[in-house]
C-alpha cells in the first residue's frame, strides 16, 4: 500500500511540476520575446501597444478591467481634443486680429489719401482761382 501511495504522488508532483515547468517556459518565451520587440523593433511595439490600446478603447464597456486597461488612451485621447480645440481657437483669433489690423490700416490709408486728395484738389483749386483773377484782371 506504501508503494502505491508513493508511486501515485510520484505521478502528481510529476505532472504538477511538467506543468509548471511548461508555464515557466512559456513566461520565460514570452518576456524573451517582449525583450527583443523592445530593443529590436520600436516601431512594432508602439503599433502593437496602440492596437491594444485602441481594443480596449472600444470594448471599455463590457468590462470595468478594460475600462482602467483603456484609461490611458482616453486621457491621450482627451488631451489632443483639448489640444486641437485650443490650437483652432488661436489661430481664428489670430487671424481675427490680423485681418482687424489690416483692416484698420487700410482705413487709415483710405483716411490719408482722402485728406491728401481734398488737399491737392484745395491747393489746385486756389492756383485756378488765382490765375483767373490774374486773367480777369488782365482784361479788365
Amino acid at each position: 500500500m506504501g508503494s502505491l501511495l508513493n508511486e501515485t504522488l510520484n505521478l502528481v508532483t510529476g505532472v504538477a511540476g511538467g506543468v509548471i515547468n511548461i508555464f515557466v517556459s512559456l513566461f520565460a518565451w514570452i518576456g524573451s520575446v517582449l525583450l527583443i520587440v523592445h530593443q529590436d523593433f520600436p516601431r512594432l511595439e508602439g503599433l502593437i501597444i496602440g492596437i491594444l490600446f485602441a481594443w480596449f478603447f472600444i470594448h471599455r464597456d463590457k468590462h470595468p478591467y478594460l475600462r482602467v486597461l483603456a484609461a490611458p488612451l482616453k486621457i491621450i485621447l482627451d488631451t489632443l481634443d483639448i489640444i486641437w480645440s485650443e490650437t483652432v481657437e488661436a489661430l481664428l483669433d489670430l487671424r481675427n486680429d490680423i485681418k482687424e489690423k489690416i483692416t484698420g490700416l487700410g482705413s487709415w490709408l483710405w483716411g490719408k489719401t482722402k485728406s491728401m486728395y481734398g488737399a491737392v484738389i484745395g491747393f489746385l483749386s486756389d492756383i485756378k482761382d488765382r490765375v483767373t483773377k490774374k486773367f480777369d484782371r488782365k482784361k479788365e
